[in-house]
């Protein structure tokens, strides 16, 4: 799977990082359907309650909420414009995600509210010189892990 990142989304994340300094902080994934396994992120939501230094807890109502306001947005053309998945910062580690990150993305998967074949987790960081470091993985129904390329365009 390939996501393609507009330079503008990436500078508002690196903002949105700086101003969460050694918290973690995280949100949801909207995206557009480009191709067969080529999709274009054209939002990211911050969610108001930030983590801690160590952790970030989704909140599931709130992730919900944001979906709906961000699918109505878009003229509840699902089949075009749909949730990707989740993102979160680690501040203070790298920017890979950890064996809770991995077991939350499968019961997001598992849940039966969630309706998706797939979901991309980003784990990213501001480093030293502010410039953001990034990881993604697509989880997929099977219960697989594939790498997800990142496009920055």
């Amino acid at each position: 799977m390939k996501l393609l990142i507009d330079k503008e989304i990436l500078e508002s994340w690196r903002m949105a990082l700086i101003e969460a300094k050694q918290n973690e902080v995280g949100g949801i994934l909207f995206g557009e359907h480009i191709d067969n396994e080529e999709f274009r992120l054209v939002e990211f939501t911050i969610q108001k309650k930030q983590g801690n230094k160590a952790s970030f807890r989704r909140k599931a109502n709130e992730a919900r909420k944001s979906l709906k306001n961000l699918s109505k947005a878009y003229g509840n053309e699902h089949a075009q414009f749909n949730y990707l998945g989740e993102w979160h910062s680690h501040p203070n580690s790298l920017a890979i995600p950890s064996e809770m990150d991995i077991e939350t993305m499968h019961s997001i998967l598992n849940d039966k509210s969630t309706v998706a074949n797939f979901l991309v987790l980003m784990i990213l960081k501001v480093n030293h010189d502010s410039f953001i470091e990034m990881s993604a993985i697509t989880f997929l129904a099977s219960g697989h892990e594939i790498e997800c390329q990142i496009e920055i365009t």
